[in-house]
């Protein structure tokens, strides 16, 4: 609910050249599948440096941002 407004997927076609992705910072690859027509499009996400690398799963445990990400999409 927090996490998800603040990402954007950026498309990756000869019509979107792929982006430049700044040394250190955190970015998924994901592939994208269009629900009308079927077809799958590589994207990026790029993981704002304003989110904590690591959520707090219990006082003992931590869970890197980017498995919270990656298994809600």
């Amino acid at each position: 609910q927090q996490i998800f407004p603040v990402l954007t997927p950026l498309a990756v076609d000869p019509a979107h050249p792929f982006p430049y992705i700044s040394g250190l910072s955190l970015n998924l690859a994901v592939v994208v599948r269009n629900p009308v027509s079927g077809h799958r499009h590589f994207a990026r996400v790029k993981v704002p440096p304003l989110l904590s690398r690591f959520l707090e799963a219990s006082p003992e445990r931590y869970v890197p941002i980017e498995d919270v990400i990656a298994a809600h999409l």
